[in-house]
């Protein structure tokens, strides 16, 4: 029997766009076996600019008229399916990378965890299985978030528990939303960060944008001014896509 078609999230829209400072600084769905998480932006091989080039009162740009938010795709529950358990084959795939001989171990899933409850849902799963999820604040008031510090296979083998347990559900965007994204860096965000004396590296055609996706290798950035305290009055100004 045909399954019934699911939506995910819309993506990025320009209501969503003139909200608050962003709350977290690194995303938790990076995996948290590596040594650190990248961002799209690491490929930046501009200068970053000297905190000292910074007004105190930061300058902003008119939102440029993007259009309406393109639609995302419609999910079966088979391909939400296969989407999740993708994500679960990559988080093992990094537990392989320290332990090749570890035993993957078989784990319950018993749906999809709220958004809202998420990090609260993790941190009690790793509390449970020993670990500890690291939250700090920033210079700037953000939270920063870290996932759990492991150092032994019992360890790596609780972090993929818990993350195959508590997971979100999954949100590909397609073309069109990846590209609308690309147009509120490239139209607003980067010209917004230049005039406040913060230039961006060359960002890749649209098309290269879309095709490298999720790993563009470009994004503006604010270099060595982030989390300091000469950033919050940019980002006031200069919302990023998600705030």
């Amino acid at each position: 029997m045909t399954q019934p078609a699911r939506s995910v999230s819309s993506g990025p829209s320009i209501s969503s766009y003139r909200g608050l400072v962003p709350v977290f600084v690194i995303g938790v769905l990076c995996a948290g076996l590596l040594a650190g998480c990248t961002s799209p932006n690491a490929a930046s091989t501009r200068a970053p600019s000297e905190p000292s080039t910074i007004a105190e009162a930061a300058a902003t740009i008119d939102m440029p008229d993007l259009g309406p938010s393109p639609a995302p795709d419609q999910l079966s529950d088979e391909r939400m399916e296969q989407l999740r358990l993708a994500q679960q084959d990559i988080d093992w795939q990094l537990v392989e990378h320290v332990y090749p001989d570890a035993v993957r171990p078989v784990v319950a899933f018993a749906g999809y965890t709220d958004r809202d409850a998420y990090l609260d849902t993790l941190h009690a799963c790793y509390t449970a299985s020993g670990l500890r999820l690291g939250m700090k604040v920033n210079e700037i008031g953000e939270t920063v978030v870290n996932d759990a510090d492991v150092s032994s296979e019992a360890h790596y083998l609780a972090q993929f528990a818990c993350r195959a347990t508590v997971t979100l559900e999954p949100e590909p965007w397609n073309a069109a939303q990846i590209g609308y994204h690309y147009d509120y860096l490239t139209e607003f965000l980067a010209p917004c960060y230049a005039a406040n004396g913060l230039e961006s590296a060359q960002a890749p055609s649209r098309a290269e944008y879309i095709a490298n996706w999720p790993n563009p290798g470009w994004g503006p950035d604010m270099g060595e001014v982030f989390a300091t305290p000469a950033a919050a009055p940019i980002i006031a100004a200069c919302p990023g896509p998600f705030n």
